[in-house]
């Protein structure tokens, strides 16, 4: 296990609904800044086992673009980038669209 302080910021092009951002199965706080345009959290301490588990939800109007970013904090190198738009195919819900919802379960050597 590695002791590490991340950074997560969740960006929308319109308002982002419940978001919801997991690391290591834990469920991190995060806050708008803007009204729901953006949510983030800047000093997320956390231990990793070997690759950072990663879940990712939120809710907006569908065909809302959005941005997810983590990164170690004082780094410039991003451990995980990911962009998509609401209402897209998920693979985790059987190839299926769900109106506005996305979501993202991965792992990255961090």
């Amino acid at each position: 296990m590695a002791l590490k302080t991340l950074q997560v910021k969740l960006e929308g092009k319109s308002q982002l609904h419940e978001p919801i951002i997991k690391l290591e199965g834990i469920i991190i706080n995060i806050w708008s800044i803007n009204g729901g345009l953006t949510w983030e959290n800047k000093d997320i301490i956390l231990n990793v086992t070997n690759k950072l588990e990663i879940f990712m939800s939120c809710k907006a109007i569908s065909g809302t673009d959005w941005e997810l970013t983590i990164k170690e904090k004082g780094s410039t190198n991003k451990c995980y980038e990911e962009s998509g738009t609401t209402g897209e195919t998920l693979e985790s819900k059987n190839g299926q669209k769900i109106p506005n919802y996305s979501e993202r379960i991965t792992s990255v050597n961090c």
